[in-house]
């Protein structure tokens, strides 16, 4: 089954494509939906490169099912085996998981050209923005508050 950024695929199938392509040890490519990850990652706009996971580091954005569904949040703290994440506009920690239950990570992201996840500057804008803590969610709820104001002219 093809799997090219242009092409649509069930869910269902979705699982079966990425644990197949991954297994394989080549990387896969991937068009990013959803608002969790902003700005970071820009709705239909941005594409992913995943690799198999080796192992797993705290900042990481990891690929993985939860409930039916997909997510590519941010690995924010690691005790043992369970995994705690979050997407980057989130306020909220996701319910824990085991590293187990990751199917990649992420490594490249872009609108127009790839950008290392490994850039120190990228691992630094993260770590900053998950320790602002309360700082962090005003912030997020000012700008989705800023975005419905804009929304509702």
């Amino acid at each position: 089954m093809d799997c090219s950024m242009n092409k649509r695929i069930d869910t269902e199938a979705f699982g079966g494509v990425i644990e197949k392509t991954l297994k394989t040890g080549k990387p896969l490519h991937l068009k990013v939906s959803g608002h969790s990850m902003a700005p970071l990652f820009k709705n239909r706009r941005t594409s992913v490169i995943l690799k198999p996971k080796e192992t797993i580091r705290r900042f990481d954005v990891a690929l993985f099912e939860s409930g039916g569904r997909y997510f590519l949040h941010r690995v924010i703290k690691i005790a043992g085996d369970a995994l705690y994440t979050r997407g980057d506009f989130n306020t909220v920690y996701d319910p824990p998981i085991e590293s187990s239950d990751v199917l990649g990570i992420v490594t490249h992201y872009g609108v127009k050209r790839m950008k290392s996840m490994d850039r120190k500057a990228q691992r630094a804008y993260a770590r900053l923005w998950h320790m602002l803590g309360p700082l962090r969610t005003i912030t997020i709820k000012l700008i989705r508050k800023a975005r419905r104001m804009k929304d509702a002219k």
